[in-house]
């Protein structure tokens, strides 16, 4: 994700409606689509966030030009969260 937010088409893809389509049909029936509503996006509970950061940490090797650190790939998420 933190690859594709740096993508300008990705961006420019988030915002049209093909996108929020895509969305729909992605996200299970009854998750949050408003990302920026959706907590496993938000990450406002400190605890779940350290059980993230935790778990996030334990992946690094399948990063093949490493891995960013989880609190720049959060911040990154929150920069486009409104568009997400």
């Amino acid at each position: 994700m933190y690859c594709l937010l740096g993508l300008d088409e990705v961006k420019a893809f988030m915002r049209e409606p093909a996108y929020q389509e895509r969305k729909a049909q992605r996200f299970r029936t009854g998750d949050e689509q408003v990302i920026a509503r959706n907590a496993a996006f938000v990450l406002a509970d400190a605890g779940q966030r350290q059980l993230f950061a935790r778990e996030y940490r334990k992946t690094s090797a399948l990063y093949y030009q490493g891995q960013p650190d989880f609190d720049t790939l959060v911040e990154r998420i929150h920069q486009y969260i409104a568009v997400m």
